[in-house]
C-alpha cells in the first residue's frame, strides 16, 4: 500500500510540475490529494459514488475544510455518463489533465473497466496522463499467497465490497493499448517505463497513444 500511495503522489507531483492544471481523480473516496497537493491555478475533479461522496462532503463541511478548488462528480460508473458529468461539472477537454485511478478496477466488471479507461482516453488532451492500478493474481503464486488472497477476498467481501476480477500480470498493457494508452516514460524505472509491477498489482503512468516524445515523468 505504501507503495502505491508514493506512486500516485509522485506521479500526481510530476505532472503539477509539468503545468497541467486538472487533476481528476476516478473513485475519489476519501482521497485527501486535492487538499494535500493543492496550488494556484489547478482544479480537482472527483469523482465517485453519490453516496460516498456525500459523506465525505459532509465530514469536510463539519471539519471547516475550504474545497472551494474541488469540483465533486456524484454518479454510477457502471450506469452513468462520466463524460458529461465532467464536462458538465467544468472540465476542460482541451487541455491536458492527470486521471487518477487507484484503487477501483477490481471492484468493476471487466467490461465497465475497459469503457471507463476509454473514456478517459477521448478525455485526454495532448500532454494528458493516466496514472492506474490494476489488481493483479501473481506470477507463479506460492501456497501462502494464494491463502492470503483468499482470506482478503472473503474479508472485502464481507463488509459489502466484493473484488469481482483480478488481472493476469500481462493484461494491463493490452487492456491500457485498446483504450488508447501506452505507459509513459519513467527516469525511475529500469526499463524506462512507467510500470511497476509487485506481487498483487501493476502500478502505470500512461499518456495518449501515438502522443510521440514527451518530457520523462517522475524527475526527483
Amino acid at each position: 500500500m505504501r507503495r502505491r500511495t508514493a506512486f500516485f503522489d509522485t506521479e500526481t507531483l510530476s505532472a503539477l510540475r509539468e503545468g497541467i492544471r486538472q487533476v481528476v481523480i476516478v473513485a475519489a473516496g476519501y482521497d485527501g490529494r486535492a487538499l494535500r497537493f493543492s496550488a494556484p491555478g489547478v482544479r480537482w475533479f472527483e469523482v465517485d459514488h453519490p453516496s460516498t461522496q456525500a459523506d465525505k462532503r459532509a465530514r469536510l463541511d463539519a471539519a471547516g475544510v475550504a474545497a472551494e478548488h474541488i469540483s465533486f462528480v456524484a454518479l454510477d460508473l457502471t450506469a452513468d455518463d462520466l463524460e458529461a458529468a465532467l464536462q458538465l461539472a467544468g472540465h476542460r477537454r482541451a487541455e491536458p489533465s492527470i486521471f487518477i485511478v487507484e484503487g477501483l478496477l477490481g471492484y468493476l466488471p471487466r467490461p465497465v473497466t475497459s469503457k471507463l479507461l476509454s473514456t478517459l482516453g477521448v478525455l485526454a488532451a495532448p500532454g494528458s496522463r493516466l496514472a492506474v492500478a490494476f489488481p493483479i493474481v501473481p506470477r507463479h503464486p506460492k501456497i501462502s499467497e494464494k491463502i492470503h488472497l483468499k482470506l482478503r477476498s472473503m474479508v472485502v467481501s464481507a463488509i459489502g465490497e466484493p473484488w469481482l476480477v483480478r488481472f493476469e500480470a500481462d493484461e494491463p498493457d493490452a487492456i491500457l493499448e485498446a483504450a488508447g494508452w501506452e505507459p509513459a516514460t519513467s527516469d525511475r524505472s529500469p526499463n524506462g517505463r512507467a510500470r511497476f509491477e509487485g506481487r498483487q498489482g501493476v502500478l502505470i503512468c500512461a499518456r495518449p497513444l501515438g502522443s510521440g516524445p514527451v518530457p520523462t515523468l517522475g524527475a526527483r
